[in-house]
Parts: structure tokens; C-alpha cells; sequence
């Protein structure tokens, strides 16, 4: 079997990704409305002492519909508030139509990228030169 070279840009050995579902400005506007509401009503939850199967229990479709996040907002020691936030700016901005769906998601990956990822590398430099 012949391996194809990887495609410009692409690290090898990863497969083809589908491309995004394209996302309509009311659809994303409602989402993000949606996805709020559901945080909040979390957070309140949280805030009343309730536990992560009793937040579970009263907010099924959030486990249903976005597991992930759910999850992420449920996690003991919280969650990164910032990132969510910059996510969800981005699906409003979308809505108004001001930023593409491929806009948004660069900018989001620039601002992960930006919190996470270079303050590691900075401190994997900065330790290693003082070695």
C-alpha cells in the first residue's frame, strides 16, 4: 500500500477531518443564547450546593445536548470562565454577522493558544536556559 505524502500544512499520520457544518447567524445567535442560560442556570445550581448528579438531574438536556461543556462547567475547581466567554463572544459576533465561522474559530485558537500554550513554552525556555 502507497502512502500518500500529507497535505501542505498538515502533520502526517493525522486522518481527514470533515469539514465544518456551516453555521447560520440566527442559529448561532441562538446558541449562544442557549448555551448561557444553561451555564447560568448551572452556576446557580452550583451556588445553592447542588450536586453534579443533582445538576445533571435538573438540566438533562445539557448533559444531552453539550456533554462536553457540561462537564467542563461542572468540574470540581471550575473551569477556565474566560475561554468560555471568548467562545461564546465569538458565536454573538457570528450572529450579527461581523466574523465568519472560519474567523472565529481562528481567533479562538489564537486566544487558547495565547492563555495556554505559550506561557508553557515560555517557562520550558526559560528553564532551560538557566540549566
Amino acid at each position: 500500500m502507497s502512502r500518500l505524502p500529507p497535505r501542505q500544512g498538515r502533520p502526517p499520520n493525522l486522518p481527514e477531518e470533515p469539514p465544518a457544518i456551516p453555521i447560520d447567524p440566527e442559529t448561532a445567535r441562538d446558541r449562544a443564547s442557549y448555551v448561557r442560560s444553561l451555564i447560568s442556570r448551572t452556576e446557580s445550581l452550583q451556588k445553592e450546593g447542588k450536586t453534579r448528579e443533582e445538576i445533571e438531574a435538573a438540566l438533562p438536556e445539557f448533559k444531552r445536548d453539550y456533554e462536553k461543556l457540561f462537564e467542563m462547567v461542572t468540574r470540581p475547581g471550575g473551569y477556565h470562565k474566560q475561554s468560555l466567554t471568548t467562545m461564546l463572544a465569538m458565536l454573538d459576533r457570528m450572529g450579527t454577522g461581523q466574523l465568519s465561522q472560519h474567523e472565529a474559530s481562528v481567533i479562538v485558537g489564537q486566544r487558547v493558544f495565547d492563555t495556554f500554550v505559550k506561557p508553557q513554552v515560555s517557562e520550558q525556555q526559560s528553564s532551560s536556559t538557566l540549566q
